[in-house]
């Protein structure tokens, strides 16, 4: 069973693009952004789990370098993550999984993104 997470449209250019680039991932790869904990073996039983398999999900993706398509990717886990964290019955550790998304990119991604000029640009890329 596949649970897709809708955002709610936005004028916001950024956020559309993201939602939409999310929902695409998810479309034309299932098997990579559902069920990440099962395929983890993984019960999301705990904040220290949580955050214990999303970071070695994360330092994975980015062990060689950094890109947009990666970033995207974290953020469409993290997505599947909080799903997978609410369905498990524990809807109270996404906070705690958003806490260490944001702790990961402050320290590990943060001086790309301003390289790139922040999060917008990802949007020089399709103008």
């Amino acid at each position: 069973m596949t649970f897709k997470v809708r955002l709610k449209p936005s004028d916001d250019e950024l956020s559309n693009f993201v939602a939409t680039a999310g929902e695409t991932l998810e479309k034309h790869y299932p098997h990579v952004y559902s069920d990440v904990s099962r395929k983890m073996a993984t019960t999301m039983s705990s904040p220290e789990v949580v955050k214990s398999a999303i970071t070695t999900i994360l330092e994975a993706i980015f062990r060689c370098d950094i890109n947009w398509g990666k970033l995207l990717s974290l953020l469409a886990i993290t997505s599947s993550f909080a799903l997978e964290c609410v369905l498990q019955g524990h809807a109270e550790y996404v906070d705690n999984l958003v806490e260490c998304v944001v702790y990961f990119v402050s320290y590990n991604i943060n001086e790309w993104l301003q390289v790139q000029g922040g999060w917008v640009g990802i949007l020089l890329l399709i103008s």
